[in-house]
């Protein structure tokens, strides 16, 4: 990375509650060792045991001496951070599980944002499994495959950010019948057993009720 990718990841840490300001001093190091300089930072990067203003005073000062254009909205620098979360999963450089907990802690403090929901719903199939045996929201989640599933969700993720989706497209759902994108309905239906009249959401040209949502995972990638 970049000095200037390294201060984006820092700065949209820092937006999130698991922030801890250690990582001024851990970034002042790196920095240093790509070759950087300045007295701010030489200070910093010796901070181990100092409060966390004098922490952040000497890093913004560090900026300032390196010349790093930190002009980005709050939502960017988070994106940056998050990516970055996802990159280290995907190429197994962090735990997974302490991924997952640091992106349902982004989805959280960015109100649900729809480019991180599918990882609030994992965590909540995950839930269902343990104390219900079962999911509400995905269909090849388990137990035994979570792992997989959420390091998988983890490169989907990634692979977004590189494809422009026009907002239209955005609450199809998958019609495995059809094997496409589809736009669903509301239909009322009946059947010979309890309850005899229910409503279910259908494919409205094929009528079929096999559908994946979009927050599952084939849904995704098609």
């Amino acid at each position: 990375m970049t000095k200037e990718e390294l201060t984006h990841v820092i700065l949209g840490k820092q937006l999130i509650c698991d922030f801890d300001s250690k990582d001024f001093v851990d970034w002042a190091v790196t920095i240093m060792q790509q070759g950087y300089e300045s007295d701010n930072l030489f200070i910093l990067a010796g901070l181990d045991y100092e409060r966390t203003e004098v922490r952040e005073k000497y890093f913004y000062d560090s900026i300032r001496d390196l010349k790093i254009d930190i002009n980005k909205t709050n939502q960017e620098l988070i994106e940056i951070y998050a990516k970055s979360v996802a990159g280290k999963a995907v190429n197994n450089e962090i735990d997974i599980e302490d991924a997952f907990r640091k992106m349902c802690t982004i989805t959280c403090e960015t109100d649900y944002n729809r480019r991180y929901i599918g990882f609030y719903i994992i965590e909540e199939d995950l839930e269902c499994l343990e104390y219900a045996n079962r999911t509400c929201f995905t269909t090849d989640l388990t137990l035994e495959n979570y792992k997989e599933y959420i390091k998988n969700e983890f490169q989907i993720f990634l692979e977004m950010f590189e494809v422009t989706i026009p907002d239209t497209e955005k609450d199809k759902c998958y019609c495995t019948d059809c094997e496409s994108l589809i736009r669903i309905k509301a239909e009322v239906r009946y059947q010979l057993k309890q309850p005899f009249k229910y409503e279910t959401n259908v494919y409205e040209n094929c009528g079929s009720e096999n559908l994946k949502y979009p927050e599952n995972q084939i849904t995704k990638k098609s």
